[in-house]
């Protein structure tokens, strides 16, 4: 849970003075590796009303919440493949993300990149999202090719029949 940074999004969201109506989401796992990590986070939360955690993210809640989502904010400042954003980005969805490397590469000039562990430049980017006053950046479906799941799938699938051949 600490690579998902949900201590900066929330400090960066506290540090807010008006929301405007936003509130603050957090969809995170139920069992947390780094229980004092975790318990900052909580702490951190309970200072705000407006920050709501979701214990269960199972996915049809999470296509629910994307579908009503207003924006998504990614902290992480590590990331193989950032799976999360490839997802968000069929919501078009607003992204603010850490300028990882992983980030940058799979959606381009698509979201707002700030600097990673940086809670002051993310707090600048969520003012702008609760007064409405930053731009939407027109989603490129480009970003997705190469990400269709159906296609890798069946690569995947393909994969391993192969590999079951050889075997017997």
């Amino acid at each position: 849970m600490p690579e998902k940074w949900f201590l900066d999004i929330v400090l960066a969201y506290n540090k807010l003075e008006v929301t405007n109506g936003w509130k603050l989401v957090l969809a995170v796992l139920p069992e947390y590796k780094d229980k004092k990590y975790a318990e900052r986070v909580l702490n951190e939360t309970k200072k705000n009303k407006n920050i709501v955690i979701i214990e269960n993210s199972l996915q049809e809640m999470l296509n629910e919440l994307f579908s009503n989502a207003g924006v998504f904010i990614s902290a992480n400042t590590y990331e193989s493949v950032p799976i999360y954003l490839i997802n968000t980005i069929g919501y078009n969805l607003l992204i603010i993300a850490s300028s990882i490397k992983a980030n940058v590469v799979v959606c381009k000039e698509y979201p707002y990149y700030y600097p990673p562990d940086n809670v002051f430049a993310l707090n600048y980017y969520i003012e702008k999202v609760v007064d409405n006053k930053l731009k939407f950046n027109t989603f490129n479906p480009q970003l997705l090719r190469g990400y269709n799941w159906e296609e890798v799938t069946s690569i995947i699938e393909g994969s391993y029949k192969i590999c079951l051949q050889k075997v017997k």
